[in-house]
């Protein structure tokens, strides 16, 4: 019987009804038949998409659980703070979230609501300022300044004696008040009337480190003694310069000013003779563009408030400040007030209905010179908030416009927290099978509600425990509809008196998978095609071509009958039965992976 010769073309191209599907299979447009006597070879299996790993940490954890079963990620603390985009990321901290506004994060693992807002004093005016004197409140309000007893806090009365003119700023030694006027800086020492203490035109006062200092335009003054302004501690050679704070270090008195987008804050100390301060210098400049609107020493900080957010600062001995990462919360921050552990700042017009106050906490640091921050104590209106102030250990501030409100000491009705983006750390497609939710027993009226957004779309609410005197509870298990995306952040809002401690997320996996394909090739030089067709087949041409594929996985296409698949060559078996006079026959057990 005469054989067929060679073929110099492919011999099927993936067309299920070509001639040439009589083959088997098809590698790359090359046709093979299959070694039946190893047949148990010949298939395809799916690579398990979970790898094999163990939990090596001290304590059983989440790593503990089975991954190959449904993938959770849990949130239980939220005492490190906001501004976290992304949960679950390599360089995510698991403590922080993205955004909150009502609640109180800075307890460890557990979320409660924040005390809401009186307004105490109605105000129209736009230059609202603070400060505690003698045990009393002054609040300056356009060209008036007005003062609250510790009893009666509620209640304003009308300071006298102020020469008329907006008021520029308030400041305290401890037991008198100063105002900055246009005629001057006028004093009130712990009563209702002021008199004039320091003649000639100022926009600020401060009090720091034991010195009253005053500014007017690029004009520094070290106020010593009352009368007429002494002569300027230093006059800034831009003449369109503008001082706009002033405050303590540890071992310098801070000044902060600029002109035309660029501010710069500059350093003065003590002379070593005690009897002036020195010229300021330059402690550090501001990135271009970075404009500072209040800066606040405490505990050996310079807390930096600027037209986007807020910077810390850490002095040198030589006075010098270091800045930490820009805080960016988008707002200018024109206030900040430190208490305990913490500094409470201005955080205005937090959004489209509330105005009110942030906080950072010292305690916690989410990288070099940045301490955790979080929403805090808010309105509803809008408004510039001016100034903050702490009067019998109650945070009280001032929003231009509306006037001062005090913190009260029932909580907000709702508040809310957002998560961060959760993406189980892959970007594939993942189902979310359920939601848990985990709570202190609920009082009456106390509830937890859950939204989930997907891909950054319109949050969906899933459900609310609100089961009175419940912790758990099967209602506490919000079904998703097997939401699928790449991404996920559930928003918690909190309802009544309650604590929050943990959100679970569970999730199915769906990464597309990779299939391995295996055939065992019959490698002789005479085969037999489907149809009893005898065929040549050149052992040694194909043998080579294989070992190509392998070498450089060039990516082709393998047919099995009608079902094309493209796949590189991962590995092969070679299995010589017997000599020929061109080359070894045998089998060819071929590994395929799927791409």
């Amino acid at each position: 019987m005469a054989f067929g010769t060679a073929l110099a073309l492919p011999y099927f191209t993936g067309i299920a009804t070509s001639s040439d599907s009589r083959w088997d299979v098809a590698i790359g447009g090359h046709g093979y038949m299959i070694d039946m006597e190893m047949i148990e070879q010949f298939g395809r299996q799916t690579i398990p998409m979970i790898r094999q790993q163990s939990d090596t940490a001290d304590k059983p954890s989440e790593a503990s659980l089975n991954p190959a079963g449904l993938w959770r990620r849990s949130v239980e603390s939220w005492h490190r703070g906001a501004g976290q985009t992304w949960l679950d990321r390599p360089d995510s901290d698991p403590f922080r979230f993205n955004t909150s506004k009502g609640v109180d994060p800075w307890s460890k693992y557990g979320l409660t609501l924040l005390p809401t807002t009186t307004l105490v004093s109605g105000d129209s005016s736009t230059n609202q300022y603070l400060t505690v004197a003698s045990n009393r409140i002054y609040k300056a309000d356009g060209t008036n300044v007005r003062v609250s007893n510790v009893s009666d806090m509620g209640t304003f009365t009308l300071c006298t004696g102020l020469p008329g003119g907006s008021i520029g700023a308030l400041t305290s030694d401890g037991p008198s008040a100063y105002a900055a006027t246009p005629s001057g800086v006028w004093r009130a020492p712990g009563t209702t009337v002021f008199a004039s203490y320091a003649t000639g035109a100022v926009t600020l006062v401060r009090y720091v480190k034991g010195r009253l200092m005053a500014t007017n335009g690029p004009a520094v003054y070290n106020i010593t003694t009352s009368g007429a302004l002494p002569a300027a501690l230093y006059t800034h050679p831009n003449g369109s310069w503008v001082w706009g704070d002033m405050t303590a270090g540890p071992g310098h008195i801070y000044l902060s000013g600029g002109d035309s987008g660029k501010s710069i804050i500059y350093k003065t100390a003590v002379k070593a003779d005690g009897t002036a301060l020195d010229i300021p210098t330059v402690a550090v400049e501001m990135p271009d563009g970075e404009v500072i609107y209040s800066i606040t020493g405490y505990l050996g900080y310079v807390v930096i408030g600027t037209a986007s957010g807020l910077r810390f600062a850490v002095p040198g001995t030589d006075g010098n400040l270091t800045l930490g990462s820009l805080i960016d919360i988008g707002k200018t921050v024109r206030c900040a007030e430190g208490q305990g552990r913490f500094v409470w700042f201005g955080w205005e017009n937090y959004d489209g209905t509330s105005t009110g106050l942030g906080r950072l906490d010292l305690s916690t640091f989410t990288a070099d010179l940045t301490p955790a921050y979080a929403t805090d104590l808010m309105v509803t209106g809008q408004g510039t908030v001016r100034s903050v102030a702490t009067f019998t250990d109650l945070t009280v501030f001032t929003v231009d416009g509306l006037g001062l409100y005090k913190q009260a000491a029932t909580k907000v009705a709702s508040g809310t927290v957002t998560t961060g983006r959760i993406t189980y750390g892959l970007p594939d497609t993942k189902t979310i099978i359920d939601v848990d939710v985990r709570h202190d027993p609920l009082p009456a009226a106390a509830a937890v509600t859950l939204a989930l957004a997907t891909d950054a779309g319109t949050a969906v609410t899933l459900g609310t425990s609100d089961l009175d005197g419940t912790s758990v509870s099967p209602a506490d298990v919000f079904n998703t509809n097997l939401t699928r995306g790449t991404f996920f952040e559930i928003t918690a809002t909190l309802a009544g008196s309650l604590t929050l401690r943990r959100i679970t997320l569970r999730a199915d996996p769906s990464a597309e998978r990779t299939t391995i394909y295996q055939a065992p090739l019959l490698f002789h030089e005479n085969v037999l095609l489907r149809g009893q067709v005898e065929q040549f087949f050149d052992v040694d041409a194909e043998f080579a071509f294989l070992t190509e594929l392998l070498d450089t996985r060039r990516v082709v296409t393998y047919q099995e009958a009608d079902e094309t698949r493209t796949v590189v060559l991962e590995d092969f078996t070679w299995r010589p039965y017997e000599r020929t006079d061109r080359f070894w026959t045998g089998s060819m057990i071929v590994k395929m992976k799927g791409v």
